[in-house]
């Protein structure tokens, strides 16, 4: 058990904090990892594919698990894990998709020029 110290109380910190503090970091990091993607114009398709795959593959193993508490175990964590991969992978093409439809902003350079009589 966790037991103070994270948020400068001696209470056990809450499920909530702790949640964020590991899932926060993830998101953050799946999502601009497949966002790079987009970005250089990598097709995230064939890395969703794999992780359906995966999921797939995971639950025919099902059928050997109720022997291996052990197995059913990490079949359950990678289906988890591989599902969250898949909707960081959606959330990030749907963001690329709308920043790609806003107006792009265009600095002029005429903002960054100074008449010489004006400064001084």
């Amino acid at each position: 058990m966790v037991r103070g110290g994270y948020i400068g109380s001696r209470a056990n910190p809450s499920t909530t904090w702790m949640g964020m503090m590991v899932v926060l970091p993830l998101v953050i990091c799946s999502c601009a990892i497949m966002y790079q993607f987009c970005e250089q114009q990598i097709s995230v398709k064939p890395y969703v594919l794999g992780q359906a795959i995966l999921i797939i593959g995971c639950l025919n193993m099902y059928a050997f698990s109720p022997e291996f508490p052990r197995l059913i175990y990490n079949l359950t964590w990678n289906i988890l894990f591989s599902a969250f991969q898949i909707g960081c992978a959606i959330l990030a093409l749907m963001v690329y998709r709308i920043r790609n439809r806003l107006p792009k902003l265009i600095v002029s350079e005429d903002w960054f020029v100074y008449d010489s009589d004006e400064c001084q």
